[in-house]
């Protein structure tokens, strides 16, 4: 199953693959760049919960990221998907 197959599966609509949507989600404050996989805007545990059973069986990288002021890279994705 690809990652979009996946995502969409799990999120429905509440996801992105897009280019400039993983560019902006694949730094912070620190301005150290990453690679975003994906966007993630989950609305329930249970779509956490899949994406975490996704994460384990493929090897896929989970960042969680909230406002992304951190000034030390705390939420720059290394080929991750990312939950906001």
């Amino acid at each position: 199953m690809s990652l979009q197959e996946a995502m969409k599966r799990i999120f429905r609509n509440n996801f992105a693959l897009d280019e400039m949507t993983l560019l902006a989600y694949s730094s912070d404050a620190s301005l150290k760049f990453g690679e975003a996989k994906a966007v993630v805007w989950p609305s329930n545990v249970d779509q956490i919960r899949k994406l975490l059973v996704y994460a384990n069986r493929t090897g896929v990288n989970i960042v969680v990221r909230g406002g992304a002021t951190s000034l030390v890279g705390g939420c720059v994705p290394d080929k991750s998907i990312v939950i906001d």
